[in-house]
């Protein structure tokens, strides 16, 4: 079962997976706990980069905004709450209301959504 494997997976197995079944692949919190990207983004870009979220170093906005741009990759907000008061503090308005999943994947990987509280954009 996937369940059971999935923590034992690298990233360009993840990779491989999600690009085959047409997902979308978000790098979260980048430089959280390390100085540099544990995976081989460069040769296996994601989709988007979140570069705002309660659990992204600040600080790391400009490297993380550099990144993004080397990797073709959007920018997200996401409030990745670990506590209820975090709730809600950074999110993604999307512009279009997707249909189903299949839309909701093309938007996010067409970047066809905006960060809440501008952080995207300082």
């Amino acid at each position: 079962s996937l369940e059971g494997e999935r923590d034992a997976w690298q990233y360009p197995d993840l990779y491989r997976f999600v690009r085959q079944r047409g997902g979308f692949i978000a790098l979260a919190h980048p430089f959280r706990s390390r100085k540099n990207i544990a995976t081989d983004c460069d040769r296996l870009p994601p989709d988007a980069v979140e570069i705002c979220s309660a659990n992204t170093p600040s600080a790391e906005r400009p490297r993380i905004r550099a990144l993004a741009q080397t990797w073709h990759a959007h920018l997200l907000c996401n409030s990745d709450a670990h506590s209820t008061e975090r709730i809600g503090s950074h999110y993604n308005i999307l512009t279009e209301t997707p249909a189903d999943d299949a839309a909701l994947i093309a938007a996010l990987k067409g970047g066809r959504f905006q960060c809440h509280n501008g952080c995207a954009s300082e």
